[in-house]
């Protein structure tokens, strides 16, 4: 398999990175515009902070919608289960 070798930026600094291909490169790139699009977003509301406090709270910001998609996942997975076993049931009934 041929890796693709790209080099992104984040904060203006570059960062070498080795993708498998081009569809995980087009994921990347759009990761690595949400954190610029995320650090500038938070750089225009928190004035005077350096850039540790702005990755921390971007960091912070981006595990916390992760952490909610997983959330509201898992309980789509489990009422999912309950209607599907409320119908098995009824079905059994009959």
């Amino acid at each position: 398999m041929a890796y693709i070798k790209r080099t992104v930026r984040v904060n203006n600094r570059p960062y070498k990175l080795t993708v498998k291909n081009e569809t995980e490169e087009i994921v990347i790139n759009q990761a690595v515009k949400l954190v610029n699009d995320k650090i500038q977003e938070f750089k225009s509301a928190v004035l005077g902070r350096d850039n540790e406090d702005i990755l921390a709270m971007v960091a912070i910001e981006l595990a916390s919608m992760i952490t909610s998609k997983n959330n509201d996942e898992t309980f789509i997975k489990e009422e999912l289960t309950k209607r599907l076993m409320e119908i098995d049931e009824s079905i059994g009934e009959i």
